[in-house]
């Protein structure tokens, strides 16, 4: 039941600020460090998918993502490489501080 127009609103308002923080900060986060993509590529993905597929477009968007970089490192660019008889330059896979 409703105790209060008061805390309605507080629970509301603390509800709105709880999801933009989970959504905008902590998903991508959290999924760009299981799948090696960085958290704005993983955000961009989530919200194309979601535009795109609805929930199971965003559901599939992050894999998807971190397939597209996969194959863009592994297989793209060394291709690319071959074919213009550039230098090889390792790829970082991880972030250093």
């Amino acid at each position: 039941m409703l105790q209060s127009p008061a805390t309605a609103v507080i629970v509301l308002i603390f509800q709105i600020v709880l999801q933009q923080v989970e959504g905008n900060f902590l998903v991508p986060n959290i999924m760009g460090a299981e799948t090696r993509v960085p958290p704005i590529i993983v955000l961009i993905a989530i919200l194309f998918g979601g535009a795109i597929g609805g929930v199971l477009g965003a559901l599939v968007a992050v894999p998807l993502a971190a397939m597209v970089s996969v194959l863009v490192r592994r297989v793209i660019a060394p291709w690319i490489r071959r074919q213009t008889h550039a230098a090889y330059q390792p790829i970082p896979t991880e972030v250093s501080e």
